[in-house]
């Protein structure tokens, strides 16, 4: 609706068919961060004066993800470039918000 993006799909896929399509969804949408890796869910809710990245690792593997320089809330410590995210470890990484004249909005 308006400036809104929709996505159709005309068959039935099966998990591994289904999982690229998603992830363009997920980008093109803004839902999830580009790429994770298995096991690991992210979200990212806009606020004015900040974005928030929500990162859980489902899986027992520790892994890192690219990420906006902020700060990761519940350990109170500096992002730059990658966060550091434990096997079962949950992360909240501030970032500053865009300004609407320039940056490139990405996560």
């Amino acid at each position: 609706f308006g400036d809104g993006t929709a996505w159709y799909i005309s068959t039935r896929l099966d998990v591994d068919a289904l999982a690229p399509v998603l992830r363009a969804v997920y980008r093109d949408a803004a839902v999830q961060p580009p790429d994770l890796p298995d096991g690991v869910e992210a979200v990212v809710r806009r606020g004015r004066e900040a974005d928030y990245l929500v990162a859980v690792n489902h899986s027992d593997v520790d892994t890192k993800l690219q990420v906006a320089d902020g700060v990761e809330l519940l350990r109170a410590e500096p992002v730059t470039e990658r966060l550091d995210l434990p096997a079962g470890g949950v992360a909240v990484v501030r970032i500053a918000a865009p300004r609407p004249s320039g940056g490139d909005g990405h996560v």
